[in-house]
């Protein structure tokens, strides 16, 4: 289905209902499975099972197995206990006879909501094998994405932490055995060996209490990270780095134009997908960027209208968003406008990585080097003052 401004205009002016209203008046799942399926235990599946369950569904389904059976194969091959969970309930919803996204809505967070409702676009147009094998390719993209971004912090995060323990276990066994060596000459001693010779006093006698204050301070900062006031402060901080901030931002733009393009091709209302668009980003900075799309359009205006003045987005995306609209290809726009950011992530990574990597290496041969020169210089001096 392609979305032409007339649609937009239309949908945007016939619903301006709250985000649940919003959800129901698509018709995407009736009231009462989204109430039984939130109100049970809810269950969790990582994004790679999830991904591995649907592609394996997509060709089953493909195949001409009917969903019953495909449910009761994959559930018989399957080792993960989580995944088996899941499987169990969607099987116990399909066997009472519940539509697959009614019974993906029954399992709580282990689908998305934007999941349920694409599952539920597939069954109407009787093309469900078709709309699977779109989630697949959409939710190979996201991983795709999460994976790059977590190598590129990975990186740098072991370096540092391999730097710290090595200095770590030199000033706590190494630099002391020079300690008694330089004792009674700390007149003559370089600022480098009296600055290293401190250090390894105090890592000696507080060590364990400053390892400690250490642990308790990166598990409060983890905690806060996790509350909407730090996740908010941390959005803030990588929008302003100047390598990183453009990164984040263009990898959350990917996220909801992968959805909301999905969404719209699959016929799902654009204000619904435009929440779902909003719930994906990742970013509380985006979220409000995408509520402010949903307003604008809910008030009857466009797409681009509402990215321009919510800002934040680069003006070529907001370019080609307008173009679509204009062109009635609106969909198609958002799925390429996806691609395209996700290329364009890939290869700011590659750039960062590649001034990381030399960056760390430098940096832990200063730490070391610095070690190293502290120690050497005064075992040289005291070399030359003997053999004089």
């Amino acid at each position: 289905m392609s979305a032409r401004p007339g649609d937009v205009h239309s949908l945007g002016a016939a619903s301006r209902s709250t985000r649940e209203r919003g959800s129901r008046a698509s018709g995407a799942f009736p009231d009462h499975e989204v109430d039984q399926g939130l109100g049970e235990e809810r269950l969790r599946l990582p994004l790679r099972e999830r991904l591995a369950l649907l592609g394996e569904l997509q060709i089953l389904l493909e195949s001409g197995i009917q969903i019953p059976s495909a449910l009761a194969g994959l559930r018989a091959e399957c080792e993960s206990p989580r995944a088996a969970a899941v499987l169990d309930r969607l099987i116990e919803r399909v066997s009472s006879g519940a539509p697959l996204s009614a019974a993906a809505a029954a399992c709580g967070p282990a689908f998305p909501l934007a999941t349920v409702h694409l599952l539920r676009a597939g069954e109407a147009s009787g093309r469900l094998d078709e709309m699977l094998g779109r989630l697949v390719v959409a939710t190979e993209a996201e991983a795709a994405l999460r994976s790059r971004l977590r190598s590129a912090l990975t990186y740098p995060a072991v370096m540092a932490g391999v730097c710290c323990v090595v200095v770590a276990f030199l000033l706590t066994f190494i630099v002391p055995r020079f300690e008694r060596l330089f004792a009674g000459k700390e007149a003559v001693l370089p600022a480098p060996t009296k600055i290293l010779l401190g250090l390894s006093a105090f890592f000696s006698r507080h060590g364990l209490a400053l390892l400690g204050v250490i642990a308790a301070a990166a598990v409060a900062l983890v905690l806060w990270l996790r509350t909407p006031t730090g996740r908010a402060a941390l959005d803030a901080l990588c929008s302003r780095l100047p390598i990183l901030g453009p990164i984040t931002t263009r990898a959350a733009l990917a996220r909801s134009a992968s959805t909301l393009g999905l969404m719209m091709q699959s016929g799902v209302p654009v204000l619904v997908a435009l929440e779902h668009a909003a719930e994906v980003a990742g970013s509380a900075r985006h979220q409000k960027l995408w509520n402010a799309v949903h307003r604008e359009v809910a008030s009857g205006g466009r797409l681009s209208t509402g990215l321009t003045a919510a800002g934040g987005v680069p003006s070529t995306v907001r370019q080609m968003i307008a173009a679509g609209e204009e062109a009635g290809f609106l969909d198609r726009v958002l799925v390429r406008i996806a691609v395209h950011l996700s290329s364009e992530v890939e290869r700011r990574l590659k750039d960062l990585a590649s001034l990381i990597e030399p960056a760390m290496v430098i940096f832990m041969g200063l730490v070391i080097g610095f070690v190293v020169l502290a120690i050497l210089l005064p075992v040289f001096a005291l070399s030359r003052g003997a053999a004089g």
